[in-house]
């Protein structure tokens, strides 16, 4: 179980990502932003920055990420026609990973898919899977109750969740309306993309180094 928070200094060495920023930007403002990593990567939240560097630039709306070339190590955020909020993720991962974005449960949802099952009580819809690769929530909003492997993790608005590859995770409860940006950092293993179930993919093998 890893949870770890932008000002914590605690990230475990075997992490890819290796931090994290929040970014307020008032209508019309713009702010010079120094790259982090290797890697970086911007997500819209709310309202649509433009994000521009040396070479290049690029609209980004609420809900969407841009990966910033590796030639970018500054770069711009301006606000476009009214506030704009965005979360800077950087690292170390590799040229492929499996995703990210932003992502909503309320209470009580339906499931969207066939998980494993689960012996805790489920308030929520998000199916028990696992990966090949390491993920990381950060949540935005609210608060909840996660599981990874049989561990009951809390969460609230500025954690990240860091689960890697082969555990079994799940959000067992939230309480009210839950966002969180997602990444899926390097593809490992046997690169399946997606949700894997032990039932339908077979068994999990937790990465022991990756706790």
């Amino acid at each position: 179980m890893t949870v770890f928070r932008q000002d914590s200094g605690t990230i475990p060495d075997w992490c890819e990502l290796r931090g994290f920023e929040p970014v307020d930007i008032a209508a019309g403002a713009e702010q010079q932003v120094t790259r982090g990593d290797l890697r970086e990567i911007v997500v819209a939240t709310h309202g649509t920055v433009q994000v521009d560097w040396g070479s290049g630039g690029q609209y980004v709306a609420a809900g969407q990420s841009l990966s910033l070339p590796e030639d970018a190590a500054h770069y711009f955020l301006r606000a476009v026609t009214r506030p704009a909020y965005v979360m800077r993720l950087w690292g170390n991962w590799g040229p492929r990973i499996g995703g990210v974005g932003v992502f909503e449960v309320v209470p009580n949802g339906p499931a969207k898919n066939f998980g494993d099952p689960v012996n805790y009580p489920k308030q929520t819809g998000v199916d028990r899977h696992y990966h090949d690769y390491d993920e990381y929530w950060i949540v935005i909003e609210g608060s909840g109750l996660a599981r990874i492997d049989d561990v009951a993790v809390p969460m609230r608005r500025g954690d990240c969740v860091a689960t890697g590859t082969g555990h079994p995770h799940d959000i067992q409860q939230v309480h009210g309306v839950f966002r969180a940006i997602y990444l899926e950092t390097t593809l490992r293993r046997e690169e399946r993309a997606g949700h894997l179930w032990e039932h339908v993919h077979g068994p999990a093998d937790p990465d022991p180094d990756r706790i």
